[in-house]
């Protein structure tokens, strides 16, 4: 092997979720989004699907879908914007079964891949010294965003958002640098977990409209659709195909300024 001219050699290992714009003496971990191996027609029907998000997004689902072909189209190209869903309950009820983590988990999971995506259940894992569980992400869902951990370290989470690299820390291994493409995704049912203030364009918030709260009749359906490979690959080509932002400031100055967002400030 040593004596063989045409051996394959790498001076190191990346993460560059651009294939193209790889150095042939770059091992590059990212081998694609799932999204784009799904051996399935794209002839499903999505209907379900973008009138959920419209659902999530307060009827901004035109910003959410750039939002997420962003991610699609240019894994290499942060949006620099982070998303926050309110679920709010009531005096009667709680927050929640409104879908969040289902259409978030679904879009992770089928489009993007379990490798490039996480879902944190413990808000503290973001802050944690040993951060290698956030390395080679591209999409990481915070599920319940509570109000101690992200007003303590605020700065910390804005820079998460718009870094272009990350310092790896594991435990027993020199810490080492890597480049950093995750978009963040924060759910709460709190009214305001995330200490945000006026003119801070680094989020955009959205009240989830709970019409549809805990109802089979709704997520009957969208749960078989979302189950069905046409419709995940219909879905991925969809986000392919549509007209997305070409760089964090649109992004940014694009954010649609809702009511939550004005009740948050």
């Amino acid at each position: 092997y040593l004596e063989d001219p045409h051996r394959i050699f790498y001076k190191r290992v990346d993460f560059i979720p651009n294939i193209p714009d790889c150095p042939p003496d770059v091992y590059n971990l990212f081998t694609g989004l799932n999204g784009e191996h799904l051996e399935a027609d794209d002839n499903g029907d999505i209907s379900l699907i973008i009138r959920h998000i419209d659902l999530l997004t307060e009827g901004h689902s035109e910003y959410m879908l750039k939002w997420l072909a962003n991610i699609v189209q240019h894994p290499q190209q942060k949006s620099q914007v982070g998303v926050f869903l309110r679920d709010m309950g009531g005096l009667l009820y709680e927050g929640g079964g409104t879908g969040k983590n289902l259409f978030l988990d679904w879009f992770g999971n089928k489009i993007i891949g379990e490798e490039w995506y996480l879902m944190i259940s413990n808000n503290s894992d973001l802050y944690s010294t040993f951060n290698g569980i956030l390395e080679g992400k591209l999409f990481v869902v915070l599920e319940e965003a509570t109000n101690r951990d992200n007003h303590k370290f605020i700065d910390l989470l804005k820079a998460k958002i718009t870094a272009e690299t990350m310092l790896i820390n594991r435990k027993g291994i020199n810490q080492y640098r890597v480049r950093d493409f995750t978009r963040f995704v924060f759910c709460s049912n709190n009214a305001n977990p995330l200490p945000i203030w006026s003119g801070d364009r680094r989020f955009t918030a959205f009240d989830v409209n709970p019409k549809y709260r805990n109802n089979p009749e709704y997520f009957t359906p969208l749960v078989k659709a979302m189950n069905e490979p046409t419709v995940q690959k219909t879905f991925y080509k969809y986000l392919m195909e549509i007209e997305t932002y070409e760089n964090p400031n649109q992004f940014s100055i694009n954010r649609p300024i809702t009511e939550a967002y004005r009740d948050w400030e």
